[in-house]
Parts: structure tokens; C-alpha cells; sequence
């Protein structure tokens, strides 16, 4: 923060991978005991740096099921600024699959691909993360 200070900046955000209900896929992003740290540690900056605006986000799976969590309790109850959409995991063949192995085939690009562009129309994410994790394949 002392460094965006330095430069000029006036808008700084902060943001990390959501926990998910129930821990899914907790090896990727915070567990769900560890938002309220993280979300009072955005506070204390804000309250640290009054002449920064200090913005809260977090970096979402775009899981169905956890779009009203999304909504309700992090926009919601916890007032965050911001929500990323990310595409981590791919929509296939009604489970998902992690978008950085195996995405050799013209059917998983085509997935991935689809699951992307329904993240850019979403109201839900002010943009999205890392559209090109595909070519990190193997």
C-alpha cells in the first residue's frame, strides 16, 4: 500500500480465491474459517490508508450452486466491492473438470471456451480471470 501510495495510485484492490461452502476444492483457494481474517485484514487497510481506496474482491468458480452465496453473503451480508469469475474447472460432461490438465481435445477447448464467455456475460463478476489457463495444458 505504502508503495501504490508512492506512485499515485488511488484505487487499490485486494483480492484472493473464495472459499467455497462446504471446503469444495479447498486445495485451490482460502477455507471458509479464514474469510473473516481475510476480510478484516482488507478492513484494518482501509482504515491504515484512508487516502487510498481500498477495494474488497474475491476470485469465484463459476459453480451454480454457489452463485447465491456469491450474492447474498459476500456482495451481500459482507458488502465486498468486487467478484472475479474465474474458470479454474470446466463444465464437462455434467461434472468438472480442472481447466490446466487435459485440455487437448476440440470438445474440452470448446467447454472451457463456452464456460468463459458465459463468465463475460455475467452481471455477477466485473471481469474475469486468466481467460487462457487452457494453454497451460499438458
Amino acid at each position: 500500500m505504502r508503495h501504490a501510495l508512492s506512485t499515485g495510485v488511488d484505487t487499490y484492490g485486494i483480492s484472493d480465491h473464495t472459499p467455497l461452502p462446504g471446503d469444495r476444492f479447498n486445495s485451490h483457494r482460502m477455507d471458509m474459517v479464514e474469510l473473516d481474517d481475510y476480510h478484516r485484514a482488507i478492513k484494518e487497510a482501509q482504515h491504515a490508508f484512508p487516502d487510498v481506496r481500498v477495494l474488497a474482491g474475491l476470485e469465484c468458480e463459476d459453480f451454480e450452486d454457489c452463485r447465491s452465496f456469491y450474492e447474498d453473503e459476500i456482495l451481500g451480508q459482507r458488502n465486498f466491492d468486487y467478484l472475479i469469475g474465474a474458470g479454474h474447472f470446466t463444465p464437462l460432461r455434467d461434472q468438472w473438470e480442472d481447466s490446466y490438465f487435459g485440455m487437448t481435445s476440440a470438445a474440452k477447448l470448446r467447454a472451457y471456451s463456452d464456460h468463459v464467455c458465459d463468465l463475460t456475460e455475467s452481471s455477477l463478476y466485473l471481469f474475469i480471470a486468466h481467460p487462457d489457463v487452457f494453454g497451460l495444458s499438458s
